[in-house]
């Protein structure tokens, strides 16, 4: 008996869908309850298909699954496959046009299944076109999991008044049951900092917001955790949160260079200009004098000072506004 062997290349990304594929019949649900049903669509043409669905159970994320499956022609005539597809656009197949199955022999199809980093079950399908018109299926399934997990996937602090005090952190929960562990993490702006806690379980990274740093409106930004994992070496989580204060000042960040001087216009929460009576500022380098509403800022030392540099203000009604100042 003549085997003929060909291989096929299939991805698996994307969420579990009931999405029409190639022709006029979509990957039914139940197909992958009963291989019966497959075997059977496929022998009332005469071919055999085995097997007819191919569960992978559970497996990791990043891949590649090998397996094959066999196809009999149970005609009394030769068969010619025109074409085999797959529901996947990730995929890369062998020309099949022209492969002919005498009758009584056999087509094994070798391929490879990438499980990609999407997680949940994903149902797949490999469909063999004949020359004659007719298709059999293959059901393909597999349960996508990761080596480890990070909750919440984003952080919002919602809004945050920036002339109170009072800590602000959030905390993200890091597991893995497959050993995974944290090596390293980072955020990509200066208004917060994590501080990793290892637990008995489960890593915890402490998210707290320099508040003092935070500008006025929505700022967004991420926590990069770094792991072992060498498919997934580092996961985004992004924040969210948006600074509000009584006085609002134009600019929110005001750059300095030498023994520049630069002024602020502070406005109130309906818009008026506001009547400031005092500012106060975290650095003895830079004075600051009110105007009305406006804040005169001025860098005394003529040099550039390590951080940025918080000035608060306060109008005759004891609302509270900031702007922040960096030195050149």
């Amino acid at each position: 008996m003549r085997r003929a062997k060909a291989i096929v290349w299939v991805g698996a990304a994307g969420a579990v869908g009931a999405a029409a594929f190639f022709g006029t019949r979509a990957l039914k649900e139940d197909l992958f309850q009963s291989n019966d049903y497959v075997a059977e669509a496929a022998e009332q043409i005469g071919v055999r298909v085995e097997p007819p669905v191919i569960d992978f159970g559970p497996q990791e994320w990043g891949e590649t699954l090998h397996d094959q499956f066999v196809l009999t022609n149970l005609r009394d005539r030769p068969i010619e496959i025109e074409a085999i597809e797959t529901s996947c656009d990730c995929t890369s197949l062998v020309d099949y046009a022209g492969t002919v199955i005498a009758p009584g022999d056999v087509l094994i199809v070798e391929f490879a299944l990438e499980t990609q980093f999407g997680r949940g079950t994903k149902q797949r399908e490999i469909k063999v076109v004949l020359a004659s018109g007719e298709t059999i299926s293959v059901g393909l399934r597999l349960d996508v999991r990761g080596t480890y997990d990070i909750a919440p996937a984003s952080l919002s602090f919602g809004e945050v008044h920036l002339g109170e005090d009072g800590e602000l952190a959030q905390v993200v929960t890091f597991t893995s049951a497959n050993g995974r562990t944290v090596t390293d993490v980072k955020v990509n702006f200066r208004w917060a900092e994590a501080i990793t806690a290892e637990r008995e379980d489960r890593i915890e990274i402490l998210v707290r917001l320099r508040r003092e740093l935070l500008p006025p409106g929505w700022s967004t930004g991420a926590l990069v955790i770094v792991t072992d994992d060498s498919k997934i070496r580092a996961t985004t989580v992004p924040i969210s949160v948006k600074g509000v204060q009584d006085l609002t000042p134009t600019p929110s960040h005001v750059f300095l260079t030498g023994r520049q001087k630069k002024r602020a216009i502070f406005v109130t929460g309906s818009r008026k200009k506001a009547s400031l009576v005092s500012a106060r500022c975290s650095h003895p380098g830079i004075t600051a004098s009110v105007h009305g509403a406006e804040l005169e800022l001025h860098n005394s030392t003529g040099r550039p000072l390590e951080d940025t540099v918080t000035v608060f203000v306060t109008d005759a009604a004891g609302h509270v506004g900031r702007v922040l100042v960096s030195t050149f």
